[in-house]
């Protein structure tokens, strides 16, 4: 069957089965699969978290001829399951990546969750992925605002790189693609880019033939720039 990928965020109980069982819902994220021949919906995994939080879908990303997993990048207000993040995030954005497995009966399962978190009270987002060709790992990348600092984990991210400037910044991450201890994704590195004399804003990301990563954006900063007088 050829299949076709939807993935976006929606408020309400009806559009597939909550796994809190809320009584009161704010904005979940969703990944639907759609029968491509007929328009028909397959079937449809819910991304959420407590009640009257919010989970916002920004974009997916799949392996390059692999139609079995897929992964959604995007932001969320709450705490979500099976993450190790402590419950001060809830109330404000933090990033995510989920992964899902397209089963042989044509449902999805979600596979694991990870969450990303600005230091202290600052606030960040997911907004796009990207795998490498061999499969082994994904990149996953968004904004960080307001001076904020991502925060501090000794295992994957180098304190050289955890530099608020003020402004809005870019951070990226390459994670592997495997499951390890149960539901958690493996780091290899995640840093956070930016200039102190403005704002960051990344739009796209994508990975060459050599799998290493490109990534798109704006700035009204010096950001990477030597020539300070530029435009």
């Amino acid at each position: 069957t050829n299949t076709l990928v939807l993935v976006h965020s929606s408020v309400g109980e009806k559009f597939s089965d909550s796994f809190f069982n809320k009584d009161d819902y704010g904005w979940d994220g969703f990944v639907t699969l759609i029968d491509a021949d007929n328009g028909g919906t397959l079937h449809t995994l819910r991304i959420e978290s407590q009640r009257d939080r919010h989970e916002i879908v920004h974009g997916y990303c799949r392996q390059p001829g692999q139609e079995k997993v897929i992964f959604v990048v995007g932001s969320t207000t709450g705490q979500l399951q099976n993450t190790t993040v402590s419950d001060d995030v809830v109330g404000r954005k933090t990033a995510f990546l989920a992964r899902a497995s397209v089963n042989d009966s044509l449902t999805l399962t979600l596979d694991w969750y990870v969450q990303i978190t600005a230091a202290e009270e600052g606030e960040m987002v997911g907004l796009r992925c990207a795998v490498t060709n061999d499969g082994k790992h994904v990149y996953v990348g968004g904004d960080i605002y307001d001076g904020a600092v991502l925060h501090y984990h000794k295992d994957y991210v180098t304190s050289s790189f955890l530099q608020g400037n003020n402004g809005n910044d870019v951070w990226i991450g390459q994670l592997s693609t495997v499951k390890y201890k149960d539901r958690y994704a493996d780091w290899n590195w995640l840093v956070q880019l930016g200039s102190d004399d403005g704002d960051e804003h990344l739009a796209d990301m994508s990975v060459d033939s050599n799998n290493n990563l490109l990534i798109y954006g704006h700035t009204d900063g010096s950001f990477l720039r030597r020539n300070k007088k530029s435009n």
